[in-house]
């Protein structure tokens, strides 16, 4: 998912942890950067989809947390 800024791109890794990558456009050149940690917290999703969403204020995600024995492995 895209930030509120529009500048950076929000991806769940396949350890489930949140990533981000900055991002520019011009012309027809779309350039990224390194991806880095966003969040550490690794992320509880069913095996459909993620659910979670980025807070109004860019700076939270809001998702739903199982426990700790219903929590989905991570993928290697």
């Amino acid at each position: 998912m895209w930030s509120h800024d529009e500048h950076e791109l929000l991806f769940e890794a396949p350890d489930l942890r949140v990533m981000a990558v900055s991002c520019t456009a011009k012309g027809d050149t779309f350039t990224t950067g390194r991806p880095h940690v966003w969040s550490a917290t690794r992320l509880v999703c069913d095996a459909v989809s993620s659910a979670y969403d980025l807070a109004p204020d860019g700076k939270r995600l809001p998702t739903m947390l199982a426990r700790d024995e219903h929590r989905r492995r991570p993928r290697t």
